[in-house]
């Protein structure tokens, strides 16, 4: 049995995209094949700790990565187990990873990129030359992702989604709407994605501040958790919409409250190939995202890519004159698109095998 070790440089998190990713390739592959484990430095949920040990695998917590030396003997002693090391990160500082794989013996060392932009860019750029020395194979999301950091010799492993578990249920969509205390008539807006700067919260609330006083009939559902939360919950009491905004924290099924919206919202500053939008339109959702959002997003029918220099009045606008339209027929649309593009998990599953197996 080969043994592979899944080395996350995020939070581990139900709502973290990165985590989600790698999960939902987690979930089709071959468990009697492969011993994949996970490890990283932050604490796992019991939502996914629980599905880890159900499937035999298991989760290494490491030291924190700001105390360097502990980090990288902790994890340099554990590859010493592993026939390959699949590294997902954001950018060259995880030359880290990659040299404590190769200083462990591994000969399968792979990179996988999920963005196209960092927070480091000074360190990101003396370290490239050392990082692509290290790295024996080279993943990103979208060919923009894999572009600004490899620049070259890399292959695109799709942020794919298990389809059957996004599509619309109004079942699913009539309870949560009751659970909230959503009206029939609402119409909710809505985001899924960690409370961080990249996400662009901010300009998120300013648009909907303004759409509210287009449609008072409209709430904001946000999905997920952060270090911004604070920042988040202030400016909505600034702005006078707390009662029309729900905040439902960290969940381990968000698929279950995109049937709660009725258009998807995502203006982000900065992104690889967000999974988010895939899913939403998965669900039958119309997205409205940020036009620096990589084209290749843009799957199914009715979505739309916005300039953030035109301001919170003009997004507003663009929704205000949106007709919703038919959640189901749209459903069934983007469904087979999203499976002709290539972005069925079992599909691309079968290809991040092939990279294990080298």
């Amino acid at each position: 049995m080969k043994k592979v070790l899944i080395v996350i440089t995020t939070a581990f998190t139900p709502t973290g995209g990165l985590t989600t990713v790698m999960m939902n390739y987690y979930r089709v592959l071959p468990h009697n094949t492969y011993q994949i484990d996970f490890c990283s430095s932050n604490v796992a949920q019991k939502v996914l700790l629980d599905e880890l040990h159900q499937n035999g695998s298991y989760y290494f917590q490491l030291p924190k990565r700001e105390n360097i030396i502990r980090y990288f003997i902790s994890l340099r002693q554990l590859c010493r187990q592993y026939d390959v090391v699949h590294i997902n990160a954001n950018s060259a500082t995880a030359s880290l990873e990659l040299l404590a794989a190769k200083q462990a013996g591994v000969r399968n060392r792979i990179v996988h990129n999920h963005t196209s932009r960092t927070l480091h860019p000074i360190l990101n750029f003396f370290l490239l030359p050392f990082y692509r020395k290290l790295y024996t194979s080279a993943i990103a999301c979208s060919k923009e992702a894999g572009e600004w950091l490899y620049h070259s010799n890399f292959k695109i492993l799709k942020n794919a989604i298990d389809i059957k578990r996004y599509f619309f249920n109004e079942g699913i969509r009539n309870c949560l709407r009751k659970q909230y205390g959503i009206d029939d008539t609402d119409l909710v807006i809505g985001h899924v994605g960690k409370f961080y700067e990249p996400k662009n919260h901010s300009f998120l609330l300013d648009v909907f501040a303004d759409y509210h006083l287009l449609n008072p009939a409209s709430k904001l559902l946000l999905v997920g958790d952060g270090v911004l939360r604070k920042e988040i919950e202030e400016k909505c009491n600034r702005l006078n919409i707390s009662n029309v905004v729900i905040l439902t924290g960290l969940k381990s099924n968000a698929q279950d409250f995109l049937q709660v919206m009725d258009i998807f919202l995502f203006p982000s500053l900065y992104e690889g190939m967000p999974l988010s939008v895939v899913e939403a339109q998965c669900s039958g959702l119309p997205c409205f995202v940020s036009d620096v959002i990589t084209d290749a997003v843009c799957i199914g029918k009715d979505i739309f890519r916005l300039p953030l220099e035109k301001g919170k009045d003009f997004w507003a606008n663009c929704l205000k004159q949106f007709p919703v339209g038919d959640r189901f027929h749209r459903a069934q649309q983007n469904k087979n698109l999203i499976e002709l593009a290539g972005y069925d998990i079992y599909n691309e599953g079968q290809r991040l095998i092939e990279f294990y197996n080298k």
